[in-house]
């Protein structure tokens, strides 16, 4: 078996370890940091999606969910509201695969089933982008920037995912696992979006200058549980033309008046106008948290390369290695990555264990070469 297929072998320094190694080594992980990132982030997107499962009842958990957020008005019909079903019906359920297909038991013990669950993944990705970008004119106010975030997080999973794809067909397995690892973390950024939403919804609120534009059907929509057709009484304007705009106030904290009506549309506005600032603080985060773990693995990344390199070269290929013509190596200035370094070192240890100076003395041969 190849020196990098090994586990490291080490005894575990305590109890606490040894209990924990119980628990997730027969799940596939070999190094303890992954486990718990995987039980943080994959169980935090499969508990963000079986929490929406109920918006399949569309009419009713849906609509009592997005009435505040003045989403409804259009969803409840026409392109909107197949756009808004598409794009559930493909999201909520890759919260529940996504978790499986990070399980390192699953690529080792079942790869058939990691790729069925990568193409039905990819496909699930595309769909959901799709009705995203068909229904964000009419989503959260369909402002420029929410219509600015949601392309770009559409175009980079996207992008993420066939950059992915292109790689494992190339048997490039260090590029597939860095591109399928930014797809993800761009497109759960989505959940981070709710709790950076709430402080920057407080702060508009507190600082009372944010005001959001606002048609006076969709404040009529709003505040139906007050009565109907309210937005004249909030907006003369509306009542000249109920198809008008009207600027509305962003306060999440908005109370009741002395007629105990409490204006509803402006904590309406409030959430429209957090939005889009939220979305994009999400993605900084996820997108820098992303690249920050993948540099401080540099050696599982050198691990997967070998594999790649040693797998592309049993297959014949031209450059192995960097088969997919996609690697840093290709487009970077860097060095060659040497791949027979370790593997001189492994085999001298193995043979009798030589000391330091002969494992120096072999890898000076094969950097001489």
């Amino acid at each position: 078996m190849p020196f990098y297929y090994k586990h490291h072998g080490k005894e575990p320094p305590n109890q606490w370890v040894a209990f924990w190694r119980k628990v997730y080594n027969p799940l596939g992980f070999q190094k303890g940091y992954n486990f718990p990132l995987w039980f943080v982030f994959c169980g935090a997107a499969l508990g963000f999606c079986a929490s929406r499962v109920m918006y399949f009842d569309y009419d009713n958990q849906f609509k009592k969910a997005n009435q505040i957020t003045g989403n409804w008005f259009y969803m409840s019909q026409g392109v909107t509201r197949t756009a808004t079903i598409m794009h559930l019906a493909a999201v909520i359920p890759t919260g529940f695969l996504v978790p499986l297909q990070f399980l390192p038991t699953v690529r080792y013990k079942a790869m058939i089933a990691h790729r069925i669950m990568g193409y039905i993944l990819i496909i699930l990705l595309i769909i959901g982008n799709a009705g995203a970008i068909i229904m964000v004119p009419r989503s959260m106010g369909g402002s420029l920037d929410v219509r600015t975030v949601v392309g770009m997080l559409a175009i980079l999973t996207t992008g993420a995912a066939l950059i992915a794809y292109v790689n494992i067909k190339r048997l490039q397995i260090d590029q597939h696992r860095a591109w399928m690892m930014r797809c993800w973390s761009y497109a759960f950024a989505i959940i981070t979006l709710r709790l950076v939403q709430a402080p920057i919804m407080a702060i508009a609120s507190l600082v009372g200058q944010t005001n959001v534009p606002m048609k006076c059907e969709v404040i009529n929509a709003v505040n139906e549980e007050n009565g109907p057709n309210l937005a004249p009484y909030f907006f003369a304007a509306c009542e000249a033309d109920p198809t008008a705009f009207v600027s509305v106030k962003a306060n999440y904290y908005a109370t009741a008046g002395a007629d105990g009506i409490k204006p509803l549309h402006e904590t309406t506005a409030a959430i429209q106008s957090a939005f889009g600032p939220a979305a994009f603080l999400a993605f900084v985060i996820h997108a820098i948290s992303v690249e920050l773990y993948l540099h401080l693995t540099q050696a599982e990344a050198a691990r997967l390369k070998r594999v790649s390199y040693e797998r592309q070269k049993a297959k014949g290929w031209k450059n192995p290695g960097d088969a997919s013509w996609l690697t840093k190596e290709t487009w970077g200035d860097m060095e060659a990555f040497d791949y027979e370094k370790r593997d001189t070192e492994e085999r001298a240890k193995s043979d009798g264990g030589a000391d330091s100076s002969q494992i120096h003395q072999a890898n000076e041969v094969n950097n001489s070469t």
